[in-house]
């Protein structure tokens, strides 16, 4: 099984918010400097959370952004990262201008479950949620892939997404990423997402999904792609 690892990205203190998608750009070509050998990632995708006229995100939930990469090894990341450790620590330093302090504390890992296989387009509609207590996470998985056939259903012709994948989250590196799960929607417009988006809203799913989840530790967000990365 193909895994997911996803860090949720927030913007440095010093970066303005009209220099945030350069300047996630910039970190990414400091690593592409150093030369190193291919990094154990089978793709990568920078996504920016839909912006205001202010540059902010439309949907306020502390952070503007996603990285999504998927792998094949985790070992092979920790492997990866003790080889080139000065590297590594060059990035990290690049990291507290760039995001305001460590991406591996924003970080998760997972099980990923492609649903639609054809290949990732520009925007992306991304569901983050955090199941309840009561909720054990083999019921959770279950229940959410449901789901998500059901979201599928509001969407047909043109506007069916390009690619849908849920990552089942098994590792979060400390509570404020604790999410059970990670859902993206691949669309070929923002039109597309935002009207996937009001189908939800129109069908109730919003309060469907208060079985399961735990609202104020979920949320969904409509997203551009800032980079897909060689990896």
């Amino acid at each position: 099984m193909k895994l997911t690892t996803f860090y949720i990205a927030h913007r440095g203190p010093t970066i303005k918010a009209e220099n945030f998608p350069n300047r996630w750009n910039q970190h990414s070509a400091l690593f592409a400097s150093f030369n190193l050998e291919k990094a154990p990632y089978t793709s990568g995708n920078y996504l920016l959370i839909e912006r205001g006229p202010d540059f902010e995100p439309v949907v306020k939930c502390g952070f503007v952004g996603i990285s999504i990469m998927t792998l094949d090894d985790l070992q092979a990341v920790k492997w990866f990262g003790d080889k080139y450790r000065d590297a590594i620590k060059k990035m990290k330093v690049d990291e507290a201008e760039a995001f305001g302090g460590d991406i591996d504390l924003t970080t998760c890992y997972g099980d990923r479950h492609v649903v639609v296989a054809s290949p990732r387009t520009g925007f992306a509609l991304i569901l983050l949620r955090q199941r309840k207590p009561e909720i054990s996470d083999p019921e959770f998985h279950a229940v959410w892939m449901d789901h998500v056939q059901r979201i599928l259903a509001l969407v047909d012709g043109d506007s069916y997404p390009s690619h849908v994948a849920h990552t089942r989250v098994t590792q979060f590196a400390t509570p404020a990423v604790e999410y059970s799960g990670m859902t993206e929607f691949w669309f070929k417009s923002m039109d597309d997402v935002h009207a996937c988006m009001a189908a939800m809203d129109n069908a109730g799913f919003a309060a469907a999904e208060t079985k399961w989840i735990i609202p104020a530790r979920s949320v969904t967000i409509p997203t551009s792609l800032v980079k897909k990365n060689t990896l």
